[in-house]
């Protein structure tokens, strides 16, 4: 069987052992992930050098960043990898595993899109670390990708479901709007983006306040019934 292994170099915990041991602890977590659109774990630890590792499933596809900037995808795809991130949600946070960090580099796709698979899935504790150092080394910016949630933002301790719902509306947004949902003029762009009303209504609620956003149980069934009611790329055969 073929693997990836990723050695984050440098290491992300500095000398930390509390750090280490809790990248050990919550990596082992992710043992318990067995999930269709999630990469599975198969082993953590650290090297003879001190470099911690993950070995995981090798997924023969590129990331969804590396498919958008060779093409655009429909908004039929987009419903695709949308709703097969969801249902990675969903499975995840039945366990209390939270990602904390969706993006397009961390989405990976098949050139046919038939398959997506998440990656680096419930490592928020490397965006909380990183965080913490961004802040203390670098006060005059703020930390963080377009595709955080405003809470994880202000708080990189947040851990709950609804940080990872409003990630997943920020890649739906690039995927159907041509950028990610930052500065203004969000509800123009949102208007013109060829969805159709309950669509828009439910990327929007992604995009709104903690209390406005679905669960992922519950943004799953309505991506279904769209589904459903457009028999998009066959998808009631996917879902």
């Amino acid at each position: 069987m073929t693997f990836a292994l990723k050695v984050f170099d440098p290491s992300p915990f500095n000398s930390s052992q509390d750090g280490r041991e809790r990248f050990l602890r919550e990596a082992g977590l992710l043992f318990r992930l067995h999930h269709e659109n999630i990469v599975r774990i198969f082993d953590a630890g650290e090297l003879p050098n001190g470099k911690p590792f993950i070995k995981m499933e090798y997924f023969p596809g590129v990331s969804l960043q590396a498919l958008l900037d060779s093409r655009s995808v429909s908004a039929e795809e987009a419903l695709h990898i949308v709703g097969r991130l969801t249902a990675a949600l969903e499975h995840s946070h039945s366990r209390s595993i939270f990602h904390r960090d969706i993006k397009p580099t961390n989405i990976l796709v098949s050139q046919s899109l038939d398959s997506v698979r998440l990656i680096d899935f419930g490592l928020g504790i490397l965006v909380e670390e990183a965080a913490s150092r961004a802040r203390l080394t670098r006060s005059d910016q703020q930390f963080g990708g377009v595709y955080s949630s405003p809470e994880l933002l202000e708080n990189p301790r947040t851990a709950d479901c609804y940080v990872d719902i409003y990630s997943v509306g920020a890649v739906w947004f690039r995927l159907v709007c041509g950028r990610a949902p930052q500065g203004a003029g969000l509800e123009s762009v949102i208007a013109d983006s060829g969805l159709d009303a309950d669509a828009k209504t439910l990327l929007r609620r992604c995009l709104g306040t903690v209390h406005e956003r679905p669960t992922a149980s519950e943004l799953l069934q309505k991506l279904r019934s769209l589904w459903k009611r457009k028999r998009v790329l066959g998808v009631t055969e996917r879902a």
